[in-house]
């Protein structure tokens, strides 16, 4: 028996297997396409996402009071808690009174060399007529008359405590009026003090060089008057007077302005 070939057999098994493989590469190509534009389509709609998608909401109707309530219950605690009190000052604590202060004297060698250095700086302040001497307890500024002739006529007696003392033609005078606006007094001299306690002493001086002498009633006929006050003659070899007629209660110091005190005017 002659097999030939049988139409519509072989040839179609041909064919089939063409239309197989033409369906596969349709298929394979319209899958590809179709997952691309899938992705596009994704991809457009997650970078713009469309108006249908966005969620819309009313930012012109206000809110509710509920809404606002809950609101504000949830900012208080919170402002309460960030926003304390202003502090309170602390109070003022009470100045205990100042003891005063006592110290121990200096031993006599540094406090006679302290006193040497008030004297030499001493020696460039003061003025014509006055000279300063040193002993163990303070320094002595003593004032001489303009007269060819010496004489000590006031003494001014400074501590090394800063006491003071003024004497006008040996007897004491009191300070009240020469210690005036003054530099208060410290209460020892030290190191650190110096030239506090030259600047004090310098003002004394100038405060007692604008007082003058008080000339008494110097004319010859009040000489007879002993009982009602005392004769003073050239001893102190002032200028104002050689020989004068003074009351006992005479202030001794007067202005530069006066010729003599009240109580001797009374004579």
């Amino acid at each position: 028996m002659i097999i030939g070939n049988v139409p519509g057999v072989a040839g179609d098994n041909v064919d089939e297997e063409d239309n197989v493989s033409a369906l596969e590469e349709v298929s394979l190509q319209d899958i590809v396409g179709a997952v691309e534009d899938t992705a596009d389509e994704d991809f457009i709609a997650d970078v713009c996402p469309s108006p249908s998608s966005v969620p819309q909401h009313d930012y012109a109707k206000p809110a509710s009071d509920h809404s606002v309530s809950e609101i504000s219950s949830v900012i208080s605690p919170a402002s309460d808690s960030c926003f304390s009190p202003s502090p309170q000052p602390p109070p003022t604590p009470q100045k205990e009174p100042e003891s005063p202060v006592f110290l121990a004297p200096l031993p006599p060698d540094i406090s006679t060399r302290l006193l040497f250095e008030v004297r030499n700086k001493l020696f460039q302040m003061l003025p014509y007529y006055f000279t300063s001497v040193v002993d163990n307890r303070g320094i002595h500024v003593l004032m001489v008359g303009r007269r060819e002739s010496k004489a000590v006529k006031r003494e001014l007696f400074v501590s090394s405590g800063g006491d003071v003392r003024i004497e006008v033609h040996g007897q004491e005078y009191a300070t009240h009026s020469v210690l005036q606006d003054v530099m208060e007094q410290k209460p020892l001299l030290n190191e650190q003090d110096i030239g506090y306690f030259v600047d004090r002493i310098v003002q004394i001086v100038t405060n007692l060089r604008l007082l003058e002498v008080c000339a008494g009633m110097d004319k010859t006929e009040f000489k007879n008057y002993t009982s009602n006050g005392v004769v003073e003659g050239d001893l102190f070899k002032e200028c104002r007077y050689r020989e004068t007629f003074r009351s006992k209660t005479c202030s001794l110091l007067v202005p530069t302005r006066y010729w003599r005190c009240i109580e001797c005017s009374k004579l």
